[in-house]
């Protein structure tokens, strides 16, 4: 990773963490001397923060944090740099509610225009659903294995124009009655 990146990951980690709060003015000079890096280094790697909404400069106050809400909260760094804080369990709940919500109605819309040919691979994907484990956390990035080693779900199946109509439950456990995967049972191929 070179120097300019560690600049990002470091300071963007720190944002999202809470080491800098929203209004914190971030010390310039105290980033350069961190990292190693010069100031043209530093300046690039707040011009990335900016763009992600995490910082923002003003003129005879410095570069300061912004506020949370104001940061790209899809962003796969921003996400990943609150990895566990609370405004990211609370981020990831609010969007599996909003999936859940959204998911029947699109799986209803594809299955009402699919094609007779993609029937066998739908039903498959829905048997593998029911029978899959479900490893303790429901980690969609650590799937249930099956006996052959594989992964115990398909690929999500995607219907006409890119619907959903078949995937693997995925977020925070506890944030539905059961859990997200309805209360089925905890299996032994999780790794």
């Amino acid at each position: 990773m070179g120097l300019h990146r560690q600049v990002v990951e470091g300071l963007g980690r720190r944002i999202g963490q809470g080491d800098l709060r929203p209004g914190d003015v971030v010390d310039i000079t105290e980033v350069q001397g961190r990292y190693g890096a010069s100031r043209t280094a530093v300046r690039e790697a707040i011009k990335v923060l900016s763009a992600k909404g995490l910082i923002a400069a003003r003129p005879r106050y410095g570069t300061y944090v912004r506020p949370r809400g104001e940061w790209n909260a899809f962003d796969a760094d921003v996400l990943q740099w609150q990895d566990g804080s609370a405004s990211s369990l609370r981020l990831l709940r609010n969007l599996d509610e909003v999936r859940r919500i959204v998911e029947p109605q699109a799986a209803r819309v594809a299955a009402g225009r699919r094609r007779r040919a993609e029937l066998g691979t739908m039903h498959t994907a829905l048997q593998d659903l029911e029978r899959a484990p479900v490893c303790p956390g429901g980690d969609a990035q650590r799937p249930a294995r099956t006996a052959g080693g594989g992964a115990a779900t398909r690929a999500p199946v995607a219907g006409p124009r890119g619907l959903p109509v078949a995937s693997r439950r995925s977020g925070v456990d506890g944030a539905a009655p059961g859990g997200l995967h309805g209360g089925r049972r905890e299996g032994s191929g999780c790794r």
